[in-house]
């Protein structure tokens, strides 16, 4: 079994983002990893990779018929909401992950929403991290509100692939 981690810069992080630059023939191949259903291919990690979010949701559109990724780390890149929903809409068909982490991706109320959603009788996924969801460009941070939290808690504890699982949801 093999986790495809895309190098990192081994700089500390920035607040403001200071991601490293994924060159496009990397991301071609991990891609083409993806689309032959590579059995060594288990987990992909893009955490704090600077991945344009075209190439994010091309990729993550792949996984649909991928069987043997089971661990996706999106944390700290530019995905989008197409991005998000894509990863909903996987969700919800049953896909093969497991363990998704979208920390600081900037997810949206309605995204979050339709998330929730997706939860309900997903029996694939036994790990997800949401924290530090915050909007960049708006006049001040703003932060999924206290009440799609406490939705997207009750839907973990009536999932049950997630209710065997310690703090399976996390927002911070």
């Amino acid at each position: 079994m093999e986790a495809l981690g895309l190098e990192k810069s081994s700089k500390k992080r920035r607040p403001s983002r200071s991601l490293r630059k994924v060159p496009k023939k990397e991301v071609e191949a991990l891609t083409r990893r993806v689309d032959e259903d590579d059995p060594s291919l288990t987990a992909i990690d893009l955490k704090d990779c600077d991945i344009s979010s075209k190439a994010l949701d091309k990729l993550v559109m792949r996984l649909a018929k991928n069987t043997h990724v089971t661990s996706l780390d999106i944390s700290n890149t530019q995905a989008g909401s197409n991005t998000i929903k894509t990863i909903v809409d996987h969700l919800k068909a049953g896909c093969s992950l497991t363990s998704i982490d979208m920390r600081n991706v900037g997810l949206l109320e309605h995204t979050a929403w339709e998330l929730k959603n997706a939860l309900v009788d997903n029996l694939t996924l036994t790990h997800i991290r949401l924290g530090e969801q915050h909007v960049e460009g708006m006049i001040r941070d703003s932060e999924l509100s206290s009440e799609t939290k406490a939705e997207i808690y009750d839907i973990v504890r009536a999932n049950k692939s997630l209710q065997d699982v310690r703090r399976s949801i996390t927002f911070r």
